[in-house]
């Protein structure tokens, strides 16, 4: 019983005063009058079908998937691609995975710089310091471009040969 008069004393003086006039129509009392529309509101949840059906994505059709490749092999990056289909940047690097491919190398402005510093044997720190960025930023964009890591030690190595 106390549970009921929690959950009384949470509505407001206005709430309180019509369900005390809509039980004493009824004949009962209030906490009955909530446990009824409980009910009744768990009743119609169970019965409510959606008249919009769920959202199931076929995968891409013929078309899409040719004007991908199309893109891929003009050299595209997944982003480029994403906003030339209008596509999430997700579902295109799903369509890449799937067909087997690896992502195309940026061929924005600062790429040409970090190749060219990373093909002199720089370290991930020394290419962020020189163009400045983020070490974090230069290391991921060398893996993403499948770049291998350049050392201290292998460039000391390189010098000597």
């Amino acid at each position: 019983m106390s549970g009921h008069v929690n959950v009384v004393t949470r509505l407001s003086r206005n709430t309180y005063l019509i369900l005390e006039q809509l039980a004493d129509s009824r004949g009962c009392q209030i906490h009955h009058l909530l446990e009824e529309l409980a009910d009744q509101t768990a009743s119609a949840a169970r019965e409510y079908v959606s008249p919009v059906p769920p959202r199931r994505s076929a995968g891409p059709d013929q078309t899409q998937v040719e004007q991908f490749l199309r893109l891929h092999a003009e050299g595209l990056t997944d982003h480029e691609i994403a906003i030339a289909m209008n596509a999430p940047y997700s579902t295109v690097g799903a369509w890449r995975r799937t067909h087997g491919l690896s992502p195309n190398p940026s061929q924005r402005s600062g790429d040409a710089a970090r190749r060219r510093l990373h093909a002199e044997g720089l370290t991930d720190r020394q290419i962020a310091e020189k163009i400045g960025m983020g070490r974090a930023a230069i290391s991921v964009w060398r893996r993403k471009n499948g770049l291998p890591i350049n050392s201290a030690r292998a460039r000391a190595d390189k010098a000597a040969a």
